[in-house]
């Protein structure tokens, strides 16, 4: 974690940012990102949609595939959210909250030596903050932690998320 966050702030510090303000109304965009739960890495494609200036709708398809003690967990989900930006931090910095619901299936393997313990369908609520650096008028670059409270999972019901990801605006026309 402490790699990752060096990382984060050395990219940042080298970056030319741009000085115009990405998110505005009817604009939509693509986004890769790549996440830390407590069990496994999370590897996520997202899709964006903006209202306003101020706020979003989400979809994020992800795949977390991790190892804990003698089994290996997989889980296979869609996140849906809506995020707004309570106020703009600076140029080319911008805060987003955001809260929504997720769902998906998870897997687990090496329980027993005779089967395997699949525990399905599981569906939640999910809240979180991002923070986003415009690098150019098309792309951006953020930073996100996410909280989910799932009502049925095996590993417990609550997980957090952390992670960074790349943002990539399709019709931004200046």
């Amino acid at each position: 974690m402490k790699q990752l966050t060096v990382a984060i702030i050395i990219f940042l510090l080298s970056m030319n940012f741009s000085l115009a303000q990405v998110h505005q109304q009817g604009t939509a965009a693509l986004d890769l990102s790549i996440s830390k739960t407590g069990v496994g890495v999370i590897a996520g494609a997202g899709y964006l949609k903006n209202f306003n200036d101020n706020a979003y709708i989400y979809a994020r398809g992800l795949v977390e595939l991790g190892r804990m003690y003698n089994f290996k967990y997989t889980h296979i989900g869609l996140d849906l959210s809506a995020y707004y930006s309570p106020f703009v931090v600076s140029d080319f910095f911008q805060l987003n909250l955001g809260v929504g619901i997720t769902t998906g299936y998870e897997n687990i393997r090496g329980v027993s030596k005779t089967k395997n313990s699949s525990v399905g369908l599981m569906l939640g609520a999910k809240g979180g903050a991002n923070i986003e650096a415009f690098l150019s008028d098309q792309v951006g670059f953020f930073v996100f932690a996410n909280q989910a409270y799932m009502f049925k999972k095996s590993l417990g019901s609550a997980y957090y998320e952390v992670g960074v990801g790349l943002r990539i605006f399709l019709n931004n026309y200046y």
